[in-house]
């Protein structure tokens, strides 16, 4: 409905997120009358706060990425199949924006691997396109090597992890082969980010994952919408893809005895979208990025496995109890453990 006579009869509000001061999402539905008609309506709010530690425009957690994001032409630019949600309205109340959002029906909630290859071919389209016309924006709220600051974050875990081996935690990461392989990789990550940073760089969403997809119809068409803009940057061509494939596994979006096929249909599709949109790179450097990013991303949690607070944060992160969780996870490290490895011999025969 788009009416400027309209009025609201009745609504209720529901939480769909509230962040521990981070920030909160909640989900407003309603009725509105209009010359004598009654509309629903729904509307998404969310609530994005400021934080000490996330005002450096550079880093991954910047707090004012994704409003800033939705006041650029950012969105006007994307690719046909790809979408952010409208943004109707934004407040800002001190060191608050609200965000007033377009709630999105999503035309189908079970996802196949057709549904993901599909995704990739649109993020092809979209990375490849600041790098065949238009040049990479240099908007200063975008974040810069946003890989080499997320795995900062997880410092403290690795440490942990070669540190203290017995601590029950750290047994549950993964088997000691796969743990130790990601190890090597962990002790080379300047070697792999020098090499990841040399390839060319283009814009990225950065968090593509399930979580974060929603495909709707619009006229007649199934359209890709991507939400959270939150860490949006430039990042190395196939580093997209890393979280499509890890990081939805990862959150559960698809078992994890399916992230090999994931892998093959998603590194298939997002070479096709490139080709379309003219890139005609090497794909080895490609594959190069996204296993490395993989691996050095996902294998180490940003938060101390040794904090009393360990077990409540991760229930809290993924919704299911702690001993699922980490069952699942360090299946999902075999399968990065096998992306390191890779990684490492793509670097060598490429010799970035």
């Amino acid at each position: 409905m788009n009416s400027d006579t309209a009025e609201i009869t009745e609504w209720t509000v529901r939480t769909i997120y509230g962040g521990a001061g981070g920030g909160s999402i909640y989900r407003y539905v309603g009725q509105a009358q209009d010359r004598g008609t009654t509309h629903p309506w729904s509307l998404i709010q969310k609530i994005v706060r400021a934080s000490p530690d996330c005002t450096d425009p550079l880093t991954p957690r910047y707090w004012e990425r994704e409003p800033l994001a939705y006041q650029s032409e950012l969105f006007a630019r994307l690719p046909a199949g790809l979408a952010a949600p409208r943004c109707y309205h934004i407040e800002t109340a001190g060191h608050e924006y609200r965000l007033w959002l377009e709630d999105i029906q999503e035309s189908t909630s079970e996802w196949t691997l057709e549904h993901y290859g599909r995704v990739a071919r649109e993020l092809g389209r979209f990375n490849a396109a600041y790098l065949t016309s238009p040049p990479v924006p240099s908007w200063p709220w975008m974040s810069r090597s946003f890989l080499r600051h997320w795995i900062e974050l997880c410092a403290t875990t690795a440490r942990e992890v070669r540190q203290f081996p017995d601590h029950p935690h750290v047994q549950l990461l993964g088997q000691p082969n796969a743990i130790n392989r990601l190890l090597a990789l962990w002790d080379d990550r300047e070697v792999f980010l020098g090499a990841l940073e040399r390839l060319p760089q283009t814009l990225c969403h950065l968090d593509v994952f399930r979580r974060n997809l929603l495909r709707r119809m619009t006229n007649g068409q199934e359209q890709t919408v991507l939400l959270d803009w939150a860490f949006t940057g430039t990042g190395a061509l196939g580093e997209e893809i890393a979280p499509l494939v890890t990081g939805t596994v990862m959150f559960f979006g698809l078992e994890a005895d399916k992230l090999r096929k994931l892998d093959a249909v998603v590194f298939e599709e997002y070479l096709a979208g490139l080709h379309e949109a003219g890139w005609r790179g090497d794909p080895q450097e490609v594959r190069f990025a996204y296993a490395a990013t993989s691996a050095l991303r996902y294998t180490f949690p940003p938060v101390s496995v040794l904090d009393e607070q360990f077990i409540p944060v991760v229930e809290s992160i993924f919704g299911r109890p702690f001993a699922e969780v980490t069952a699942h996870h360090a299946e999902t490290r075999s399968f990065l453990a096998e992306r390191a490895d890779e990684a490492r011999a793509l670097m060598d025969k490429l010799k970035l």
